[in-house]
């Protein structure tokens, strides 16, 4: 049997202990200035971010958050090169946003076919937001967000994306491609204009 003071000392350490934990997920910072090279440890801190959106997104898990700094990034988030993560729930997102007050444009190189293609793997990436940010086309081959699924099983389409207060522009197709079997999405508070011109 505990006495009353032991119980006292056992909660007490266990509320310390969820006090100590960080319930809001981590933040990662990604830079013009920043190295690959940095671990993901050093990218919490804005001084040693890393230097790519894709480094700096295989540091995220359910919760976090990815601040990119101002600029220009000819990068292309597609998952068949870039595995992006999900979150578990509208509570635990994973977020990838420009960094507030500064202006934040993904503009992937010729070559490139989305800005942002969202697939994942069975039950596709889910719970992902994008915010803040200019997402440029004009170098791709179709839209500049496509929100579909890997393999040929509908079924596994991407689902609980989220992507507020950006600007998609000049895609030769459509600002925003959503495939049938996607659910759950929102799109918020979004400049979409110049798109559809190879039409």
């Amino acid at each position: 049997m505990i006495s009353p003071k032991g119980a006292f000392v056992l909660i007490s350490s266990f509320l310390l202990s969820l006090l100590s934990t960080n319930v809001f997920g981590t933040v990662y910072y990604v830079s013009k200035t920043g190295s690959d090279a940095n671990s993901c440890t050093q990218a919490k801190n804005k001084a040693s971010s890393k230097l790519s959106i894709a480094a700096g997104i295989q540091c995220l898990s359910a919760g976090d958050t990815l601040y990119i700094r101002a600029g220009v990034y000819n990068e292309s988030l597609n998952e068949y090169s870039v595995n992006l993560p999900s979150g578990t729930s509208w509570q635990m997102p994973v977020t990838i946003a420009g960094y507030p007050g500064e202006s934040v444009t993904i503009q992937p190189n010729a070559g490139a076919t989305e800005v942002i293609r969202i697939m994942g793997p069975t039950g596709g990436t889910r719970y992902l937001i994008f915010d803040n940010l200019i997402l440029d086309g004009v170098n791709g081959a179709t839209n500049v967000v496509e929100i579909t699924y890997t393999g040929n099983d509908p079924n596994n389409s991407a689902n609980h994306i989220r992507i507020k207060n950006c600007e998609l522009k000049n895609a030769q197709n459509n600002g925003i491609y959503v495939d049938s079997g996607s659910s759950s999405n929102e799109f918020i508070n979004l400049k979409i204009h110049n798109n559809g011109l190879s039409d």
